[in-house]
């Protein structure tokens, strides 16, 4: 069987397809980023109406064609509606997905390696959904994990890695640590020359000793 991963939305749902293309290649599958495959997977957003019509529009569109999986963000507000669209035989809930894509090595969909470290917000922004749909307690991902990917990716000739999660400054603080320690230790623990990209990065979470890392480290202007 051949799946192709059609992604919407954010580096996060980037990074979450780089995941589920290896989950599916360790179940036997081949992985297509294109639309050729037997089967076709949407991982859909949902942080804004254009998003969420886009995602609607491409599960109706592969739906009279072929086979479609559902997964992304869209799956936590519109279960119901998404199970009445013809063409849709499996839908994917996000804590399904977060299950799909443990102990795995993301394969990366484009030129730049997207490592994901973070999940759910506390937080209750007036505008955003998010914590909703993602989830409010905040999930960070070890350390060494953290540290394993990048290495796999570097190794693979990835010199941009790209770290992301649903609010990145939130790293770690449910375990009494935080993304500048993060950031000081992949510069010990990874070899290899790289530099890291930092994304969805909140401005309320960035402090004096999150500038100087960045400044002192080799992490891509922001």
């Amino acid at each position: 069987m051949r799946v192709s991963l059609i992604n919407v939305g954010c580096r996060l749902n980037y990074a979450e397809i780089d995941y589920l293309a290896s989950y599916f290649k360790k179940a036997g599958a081949e992985i297509d980023f294109s639309d050729n495959g037997d089967t076709i997977l949407i991982n859909t957003c949902a942080v804004t109406k254009e998003a969420e019509r886009k995602s609607f529009s491409l599960i109706r569109y592969y739906g009279q064609r072929k086979p479609v999986i559902v997964s992304g963000c869209l799956t936590a507000i519109a279960q119901e509606k998404i199970e009445k669209i013809p063409g849709v035989y499996q839908i994917v809930t996000l804590k399904e997905k977060e299950r799909m894509m443990e102990n795995l090595f993301p394969t990366p969909s484009r030129n730049r390696g997207v490592v994901k470290i973070v999940d759910g917000c506390p937080n209750r922004c007036t505008f955003c959904l998010l914590p909703e749909m993602r989830g409010k307690e905040i999930r960070s991902k070890a350390k060494e994990k953290i540290f394993s990917e990048i290495s796999f990716l570097v190794a693979n000739g990835f010199s941009e890695i790209v770290l992301t999660g649903l609010n990145l400054g939130l790293y770690g603080k449910e375990l009494g640590s935080s993304l500048t320690s993060l950031l000081w230790l992949i510069f010990e623990r990874c070899s290899g020359d790289f530099r890291l990209r930092l994304s969805s990065l909140e401005p309320d979470l960035i402090d004096r000793d999150l500038i100087k890392a960045i400044a002192s480290l080799p992490i891509c202007r922001h």
